[in-house]
């Protein structure tokens, strides 16, 4: 009868590694993918910028990171990395990345519940890199976690 019981147990336990395995590795797909999208949102937005601002090219790292890494898997935020001659004015350069990101979503038809698909939600730069958090939009997890971001603010 122990035997059994250990064999159930067993099962059980392997069955449920088996589906958190399989869960993992679908979310880091959804990652990976949704980087790329990102990714491509954020080279349009910059060829865009670099038509408007001839004297000043901005061109984007391969360096990129996930910070669902640090708030939780299932949220889809990365860190680009920008190499920058000079010092740009944040605000201005924010609003213009958000315009450009937000007419690639739109030609795109990429949205999730009526929210902006891409959102910049940290902006900063050092030493000749400008760092660019952005969020895509395609769950409730990022959704929320954009949510709150706007409390901490």
């Amino acid at each position: 009868m122990f035997f059994w019981i250990m064999l159930v147990v067993l099962l059980l336990v392997i069955f449920w590694l088996l589906r958190e395995f399989l869960h993992v590795r679908r979310l880091k797909k959804m990652q990976l993918s949704n980087k790329e999208v990102t990714s491509k949102a954020l080279k349009f937005a910059f060829a865009q910028f670099n038509l408007h601002h001839a004297n000043e090219k901005l061109t984007i790292a391969q360096k990129t990171a996930k910070l669902a890494d640090v708030w939780g898997s299932g949220v889809m935020a990365y860190e680009f990395q920008v190499h920058i001659g000079q010092a740009v004015a944040l605000k201005g350069l924010k609003k213009e990345l958000t315009e450009s990101l937000q007419s690639y979503a739109e030609n795109r038809k990429l949205f999730y519940q009526g929210s902006q698909a891409f959102v910049i939600s940290d902006l900063w730069q050092a030493a000749g890199i400008l760092h660019l958090d952005i969020t895509y939009v395609v769950n409730e997890k990022t959704k929320n976690y954009l949510q709150d971001l706007q409390k901490v603010e």
